[in-house]
């Protein structure tokens, strides 16, 4: 043989049995991959990612943090990886194409997103350590957000809303969380926790807690001023709190420290109606909160699961107020579910119900009456 061929036979040979070697050890050791957009704005390039040269693995964490001139990620193909974190840029999920998240490990959550995530195709958080997703950005769901479904496993609350800068946007589309709070002692395990910043559910969109295998605490916690929930022309939907939370705090949405939550343009809020087991109250708002139903429907069942004295359909403390208006409806304990406490309680003297044209329908009770 030509000494020449040899020679390039045997390089290219040597070339291939190191790249085996590189990819093999990366994988062993199940590193952080990190997006740099040096080539393009696409996922499935190898040349974009940092090590250089490998995609990741469903094995591994991966950060979106473009050095490059290509900040606007897109992930033009299905993946599979252990967690997500986008730091810098934007990342889109674009319809047809699927991010799964299905091994993180313990303390670390599913996905957090510092900046903006945008999800026009299918997420499944199905595995998590930490919360299934945590927001100090935006996050805008188009179309199917799933956490904790099909027997998942979320260690801590199932979408976490962190500071000023956090929000979630459910745009049109649909929103499922289940199996949340199961790591050992967390006290964090609610379906959405909201501390100051915002959730917005709008055109048709669709929020379902604990609909499936429920919630391990509450069902919506709002805590602070500049905590807003916005449910417009909408429906969220809230069963099962309190699954392991035996110390009766388990309530559908409980509201602290100013927040604010308004349900408008006809929107629903539905709790206890599916298999509807409510650990406390339907609405719990203690500390100057607001709740303004404004042509809305809120309707409340089944509450009062846990031990201890509550399990009122709405309860308020402080200088808290519910408003319902504008041909509002209030409807407590009419599907045949159980109320356990008073369909309205107000603790004190500076808390205020006001029915200003709308309706309030009030039965099956402990005392069957307005405190």
């Amino acid at each position: 043989m030509n000494t020449q061929i040899f020679n390039s036979i045997a390089r290219i040979f040597f070339l291939f049995i190191f790249l085996l070697l590189l990819q093999g050890n990366a994988t062993l050791e199940a590193q952080t991959r990190t997006f740099r957009g040096t080539e393009s704005n696409l996922w499935d390039n190898p040349f974009n990612w940092e090590p250089f040269g490998l995609l990741p693995t469903a094995a591994e964490d991966v950060v979106i943090d473009p050095t490059g001139p290509h900040t606007n990620v897109e992930m033009n193909i299905d993946v599979d990886i252990q967690s997500l974190e986008v730091k810098s840029g934007t990342l889109t999920v674009p319809g047809g194409k699927t991010l799964t998240i299905s091994n993180s490990v313990e303390g670390l959550n599913g996905i957090k997103v510092f900046t903006s995530l945008t999800n026009e195709g299918t997420i499944y958080v199905q595995n998590t350590g930490g919360a299934g997703v945590l927001a100090s950005g935006a996050f805008h769901n188009k179309t199917q957000l799933l956490i904790g479904q099909g027997g998942g496993s979320i260690g801590m609350n199932g979408f976490d809303i962190q500071g000023a800068g956090g929000s979630l946007n459910n745009d049109g589309g649909t929103i499922y969380i289940d199996n949340t709070g199961t790591q050992s002692g967390t006290l964090e395990k609610h379906g959405l926790n909201n501390d100051g910043g915002s959730l917005i559910n709008q055109n048709l969109g669709e929020f379902y807690i604990g609909q499936n295998e429920g919630i391990a605490g509450k069902g919506m916690v709002g805590n602070g001023g500049g905590t807003s929930f916005t449910n417009d022309a909408s429906i969220i939907r809230i069963d099962n709190t309190g699954t392991n939370d035996p110390s009766s705090s388990s309530s559908a949405i409980w509201l602290v420290n100013a927040a604010m939550f308004e349900n408008k343009g006809g929107g629903h809020i539905l709790i206890g109606q599916i298999s509807g087991n409510i650990g406390r109250d339907g609405i719990t708002m203690l500390g100057s909160c607001a709740f303004k139903n404004t042509n809305g429907t809120v309707t409340i069942d089944n509450t009062g699961f846990n031990a201890g004295p509550f399990g009122f359909g709405v309860s308020m403390s402080s200088s808290s107020f519910f408003l319902n208006q504008a041909a509002g409806q209030l409807l407590i304990g009419q599907n045949d579910g159980n109320i356990k406490e008073s369909g309205i309680s107000m603790f004190n003297a500076n808390a205020a119900f006001i029915n200003n044209g709308g309706m309030v329908r009030i039965d099956n009770t402990g005392v069957n009456s307005v405190n």
